[in-house]
């Protein structure tokens, strides 16, 4: 059961995985909504719908911005493939 967002509240969405930019900006678009999207620290796309993407190996530096959008976020659109086992630690903000 969801529970109801107080006024004034951001919902903070990370995208997990590829997305087209048109899809993102009408996420961003919905009010009270704060968009984390950085395709580059993401699995680059095989073919078209692929939710997976390439085996992904982030620098020390790309792994903490990652974690910290983790820790972040509200809501995720797609899992992180790369935080399976841990995403309830590294994420515990998302509902």
């Amino acid at each position: 059961m969801s529970r109801p967002r107080s006024a004034g509240s951001t919902v903070i969405v990370l995208i997990a995985s590829y997305l087209e930019p048109e899809h993102v900006e009408r996420i961003a678009g919905i009010g009270g909504v704060r968009v984390i999207y950085e395709p580059a620290l993401l699995p680059r796309p095989r073919y078209t719908a692929d939710h997976t993407g390439k085996a992904l190996t982030r620098s020390p530096e790309e792994e903490r911005r990652w974690c910290a959008h983790l820790a972040e976020a509200t809501v995720m659109f797609d899992f992180d493939h790369t935080h399976l086992y841990d995403l309830p630690d590294c994420a515990p903000n998302v509902r």
